[in-house]
């Protein structure tokens, strides 16, 4: 059975004009400044993504102002590779991009990382927080100043009865019933805290402050800049300000209603463990309907707590005067299960795993949304040619905004690795499969994203679907050795 090829409304114009010409604002005679927002395992839980339980005001303004990519993917469902790829544009199917990659200056020491290729064309380059996974990675190279990020060790906990600060661990913790939880063995501390302390306690807010700075500082330099703000929530554990957990009622929250394993999927499929193996759980019984609620409620207050910092943020811009002239891209590394088929996290190569945010505002270029499938590899492409750069010759990606005005869903298909599992996205299908060393299929995963939006129904053994799971192995396939 081919596959269905459907057209999509695209606005043709603009993604023209910024092709052809790049962002047409100015910033003292040069290039346009870019703030560039990565946020850690942030799946497309908001309000501008139709998300009726979250509160995200912030990002939600910013998506109505910008381009909102309705449907991008990680290539990698795990933080650091997945940033390796977007900040070197090598795709994680490439051969030289192995499963153990951590760093880009060890994996990709000769290629020029993002920030490096926009510092060596006159940009003024700053990291603050969680850009590449690990602080020291092409440090030197990719930034004007030394990268960012808040002092973890030792970190602070308020003693309700001394009233004073208390040193106590090397992880982030503020309430002090948190002291009992991190003294059991194996484990990194609770899955959720609220306590009840301001925005700029906790890591983010710090990041917030320091980027805040910079912007000061950037507005007086006569060069454009490239800032990069890592926000750490709502990766786990789920900590944020109590102001921002009591924005939710923990009795109204929807939970999954699919709380299975997928019928007929195999067994390869597996779920993250990061959550119920390095985390105490506080005595809730793991997958029971009270963990579910409290798990999704402590991500939910993580995310209103970003959102609100993402706003900070760009209010200063706007103060600064810097927004008209200050391209905004906005991001999440890769997706994240919230409990559905009972799985949290990350790690394997299903749709909430791998399905991310992403927006890019564009000085004086009209809101639109993309419904066409995008990945963040293009990224590095993207950002090139909206600001006039020639691309790279290593980079692998695509421009965004040039993929989004076709409409076969085919040329829109999107690849994806993990360890032994592969996996190609499209309009209709997301398509899996897991080969040995010897380069035999062990298993394989279909799902109908138009019947089947939940992944509840692994179709890929039926035969009525053979002739679409060829299609698409094969397409992985040519996607291989296109990259080869």
């Amino acid at each position: 059975m081919k596959m269905r090829i459907e057209s999509y409304h695209v606005l043709c114009l603009l993604f023209g004009i910024l092709i052809t010409t790049g962002c047409s604002t100015k910033n003292k005679g040069e290039k346009p400044n870019i703030l560039f927002i990565a946020i850690d395992d942030l799946r497309p839980e908001l309000g501008c993504y139709g998300a009726t339980q979250i509160f995200s005001p912030n990002i939600d303004k910013l998506a109505n102002e910008g381009v909102l990519f309705e449907r991008a993917y990680a290539n990698i469902p795990i933080c650091m590779p997945s940033r390796v790829s977007v900040l070197t544009g090598i795709h994680p199917l490439s051969k030289t991009f192995d499963d153990d990659v951590r760093r880009a200056d060890i994996s990709f020491p000769n290629l020029e990382t993002l920030p490096e290729y926009l510092k060596n064309n006159g940009y003024y380059t700053i990291s603050n927080g969680k850009i590449f996974h690990e602080k020291e990675d092409s440090d030197t190279k990719s930034w004007s100043e030394p990268s960012w990020r808040p002092k973890a060790t030792p970190l602070e906990f308020i003693d309700e009865d001394s009233k004073k600060f208390q040193k106590y661990s090397s992880y982030e913790y503020f309430d002090k019933a948190t002291q009992s939880y991190k003294k059991v063995e194996g484990y990194r501390g609770p899955f959720v805290e609220y306590p009840n302390v301001t925005d700029d306690v906790y890591v983010d807010g710090k990041i917030l402050e320091k980027s805040i700075k910079d912007l000061e500082k950037l507005s007086k330099k006569d060069k454009p800049f490239f800032l990069a703000v890592g926000f750490n929530k709502p990766h786990l554990p789920f900590y944020a300000p109590k102001k921002y957990w009591d924005l939710y009622n923990e009795n109204k929250i929807e939970i999954a209603d699919n709380r299975y394993f997928p019928k007929n999927a195999p067994q390869l499929l597996e779920p993250s463990g990061e959550l119920q193996n390095l985390y105490h759980l506080k005595s809730i019984p793991y997958n029971s309907e009270e963990f579910h609620r409290t798990a999704i409620h402590g991500y939910y207050a993580c995310i209103s707590y970003i959102d609100h910092l993402v706003g900070n943020l760009l209010t200063k811009l706007k103060e600064l005067n810097l927004e008209k002239e200050t391209i905004i891209v906005l991001w999440g590394d890769h997706g994240f299960h919230l409990g559905e088929h009972n799985m949290w996290g990350k790690h394997n190569t299903l749709k909430n795993a791998l399905q991310t945010p992403l927006i890019i505002k564009v000085p004086n270029k009209k809101a639109s949304k993309v419904n066409n499938e995008v990945s963040l590899v293009d990224l590095y492409p993207t950002i090139c040619s909206l600001i006039g750069l020639k691309v790279p010759t290593h980079v692998q990606g695509k421009n965004l905004f040039s993929v989004a005005s076709k409409e076969d869903e085919l040329a829109n298909a999107v690849f994806i690795k993990w360890k032994g599992e592969e996996a190609v996205k499209t309009k209709q299908y997301l398509y899996s499969e897991w080969t040995n060393k010897t380069g035999n299929i062990m298993g394989r995963m279909l799902y109908d994203h138009y019947s089947d939006p939940d992944e509840n129904n692994n179709i890929a053994d039926l035969d009525e679907y053979q002739s679409v799971v060829n299609e698409l192995s094969d397409l992985l396939k040519k996607k291989k050795n296109d990259l080869y």
